[in-house]
């Protein structure tokens, strides 16, 4: 029997960039199979317009207008609970699929029987570039410990998200930390309950992660509250004894090495040290000269100082979210 499958979407406003992902899942020859949910946290209802304009795309559209803003973890803790589907795909609004995606994920999810989670590789986009996240997605497979060591901290992102709606739990109950990743906080109690064959993962990248352009990363005027949101909720977890059978130590650090609050230019910096952006990415990108100029020093790193650079602030920054 085939297991029926739901994309589902919080969304805040920013239509233009939700009908470009709409467009990309009614690409697939499996889009008629799925359910596509929207969950609209915009003041007004302008995402309701699509909603009608793809109806005829998929299985089924489901648009929901919350009737007041409930902030970023709520409509996610909504949008992952919601479908009645056998699987629900998280996405975020302003990202797209790659060709082919959605029959992709069907067809893993025959091969591998009921899977509680499966993290969906996904690549880094801009205009100007493209590359995928670096991860060792081998070692990942080996136990529950290693899947958290080397995957928590890329289930950040909502798009790598394919969870087994049996598999979750009764409620979210990390909403109320207001960390931006109550999410996580779900799926570490998926993992922790599952066995390590209910752990999927899907090597091939199927997800586009818009990270903007180098003028405005997402979330770069918040970055520190994103940053100490995903050590809050790491924190809480493993202080609160949530896991019964594996630890949180490893997959933290890798937390402060991978977000810190400074604002634009870490952002680029740690791009440097992941490797995915060159100078000639940068060169390419649509900002003005001056833009270009300030921050080319930070895109002038290596890759060696670059990570250097973060790991020094992290192992500095990394004592004031310990407790």
């Amino acid at each position: 029997m085939n297991s029926s499958l739901a994309v589902s979407i919080p969304c805040f406003r920013r239509p233009h960039l939700l009908r470009c992902l709409l467009q990309s899942l009614a690409s697939d020859q499996s889009a008629r199979l799925t359910e596509v949910y929207l969950f609209d946290d915009s003041p007004e209802k302008c995402n309701y317009i699509l909603s009608e304009d793809f109806a005829g795309s998929f299985k089924k559209v489901y648009y929901n207008h919350n009737p007041q803003n409930l902030g970023i973890d709520l409509n996610i803790s909504q949008a992952l609970f919601a479908p009645c589907a056998d699987y629900i795909w998280l996405m975020g609004e302003d990202d797209l699929i790659q060709s082919g995606a959605l029959t992709h994920i069907y067809k893993y999810l025959q091969h591998k029987l009921n899977p509680d989670l499966v993290f969906v590789n996904y690549t880094h986009y801009t205009p100007a570039f493209s590359k995928s996240i670096h991860t060792d997605l081998q070692k990942a497979e080996t136990s529950k410990q290693s899947y958290i060591d080397n995957l928590i901290i890329f289930f950040g992102f909502i798009g790598s998200v394919l969870v087994r709606k049996e598999s979750l739990p009764c409620t979210n109950s990390y909403v109320s930390l207001g960390s931006y990743f109550s999410h996580i906080g779900v799926i570490l109690e998926v993992i922790d309950k599952s066995d390590c064959q209910g752990l999927g993962i899907i090597k091939q990248p199927l997800v586009m992660n818009r990270v903007g352009d180098l003028s405005a990363f997402s979330w770069s005027d918040d970055a520190l509250n994103v940053y100490q949101g995903f050590s809050l909720i790491l924190n809480y977890m493993q202080d609160h004894s949530i896991l019964s059978s594996v630890t949180l130590g490893s997959a933290i650090k890798q937390a402060h090495l991978s977000f810190n609050p400074f604002a634009k230019p870490s952002r680029i910096i740690r791009l440097r040290s992941e490797g995915v952006i060159s100078l000639h990415d940068y060169l390419s990108t649509d900002i003005s000269i001056y833009q270009k100029i300030i921050m080319l020093p930070f895109v002038l790193l290596s890759e060696k100082v670059a990570k250097s650079i973060v790991d020094i602030y992290s192992s500095l920054s990394l004592s004031r979210f310990k407790k």
